[in-house]
């Protein structure tokens, strides 16, 4: 597809899960936005299948999802594991469990039928800000030419290891993170194909844990620490842990590892740059990112379109919006209390936890 020349309202940098719902979002509510979102890959493309929403998080979503997204079972109970302790503490409320890659192809397909500009295989390589706007350069990688873009302002959903960091990060202290997903076929196994088990405890090395939880006819167990050497012991230890207490005898077909960059405070925005998603916020210990990825894609729509594309003032009430949410699940540090933060979070932006 050409990109069409002149200036746009906004520019979405990352076809994800957050710049494309933030881009249907603007576009929603106001009509005659010129927007283009933006990804530096072709889609549809492979992701670690690994996503998992609390449902409240579906009045965020666009309706009409298609079946394909959903995996073949779906999750009903949220189960935290210890082997020092024997008690086992179970909640019960359901959580979607989605097929991330087949997800964003569906959400950026959908903002093209809705009138917003989607190119894919453009990537962002630098830019530079105006007075009023600010001048965006490009390597498209389908041509193998340079392009740039005017734009008023810059939403960055680029996710934790976005190229426009370094424009809004400052001096701002970061540390690694190593995660790795593996992907094992049994079924002689006593788990459970309907609870996701977040497995914890004083016998784990690392505060990050782990977790594992049935995608169709695979069981993905995810890990994370903040060495490699410890992500590796960790993996090791979970499932030995397995073996014992649920016979997981089979080995790992195939894995995938990432390595992460995070940085410890969060910055809202700096330099005509909103960030949203990952890009925003990245503290690692909690598997369920992509709810605040949804919810801050949300509210950057509501302030930018509320300002009326003033880059202060939707800045200004952006910040205001995301730390009413973030505040609320400040103060916890274990993976296992996710749930309770996700209620405060709903009762925090007056939204219920279950749906009809």
């Amino acid at each position: 597809m050409a990109i069409c020349k002149g200036k746009y309202d906004v520019i979405i940098l990352g076809g994800g899960i957050a710049g494309s719902i933030c881009a249907w979002q603007i576009k929603l509510r106001n009509p005659h936005a010129n927007i283009m979102l933006v990804d530096d890959q072709l889609l549809p493309h492979r992701k670690p299948c690994s996503t998992f929403l609390f449902q409240y998080i579906m009045q965020y979503l666009p309706d009409l999802i298609p079946s394909v997204v959903y995996c073949d079972n779906t999750i009903h109970t949220f189960q935290i594991d210890y082997e020092v302790t024997p008690n086992r503490q179970q909640t019960v409320f359901p959580i979607l469990n989605l097929q991330r890659d087949l997800l964003d192809e569906w959400l950026f397909s959908y903002n093209q039928q809705i009138g917003i500009e989607c190119i894919s295989n453009l990537e962002f390589k630098s830019y530079a800000v105006g007075q009023t706007y600010c001048k965006v350069f490009f390597w498209n990688k389908t041509t193998e030419k340079e392009q740039n873009i005017d734009a008023t302002l810059i939403i960055d959903a680029m996710g934790k290891n976005s190229s426009l960091i370094q424009y809004v990060q400052d001096q701002r202290r970061s540390y690694m993170v190593y995660s790795k997903l593996l992907y094992i076929k049994d079924t002689d196994t006593t788990l459970s194909s309907n609870i996701l088990y977040l497995l914890t405890g004083n016998s784990f090395s690392d505060k990050y844990g782990s977790w594992i939880a049935k995608k169709n006819d695979l069981w993905v167990l995810g890990c994370r620490a903040s060495t490699q050497q410890s992500c590796d012991e960790h993996i090791e230890t979970t499932l030995a842990w397995l073996d014992k207490h649920y016979k997981l005898t089979s080995k790992p077909i195939f894995y995938e590892e990432a390595q992460e960059k995070h940085y410890y405070n969060i910055c809202y925005g700096k330099n005509r740059i909103i960030p949203i998603g990952d890009a925003l916020y990245t503290n690692s210990y909690r598997i369920f990112n992509c709810d605040m990825a949804i919810l801050s894609a949300w509210k950057c729509a509501e302030a930018v379109t509320k300002s009326l594309w003033h880059y202060d003032h939707a800045l200004t009430r952006y910040t205001k919006l995301m730390k009413k949410i973030i505040s609320s699940i400040n103060d916890f540090d274990q993976i296992g209390d996710h749930y309770s933060a996700s209620r405060k979070i709903s009762k925090k932006i007056g939204k219920k936890l279950y749906l009809a």
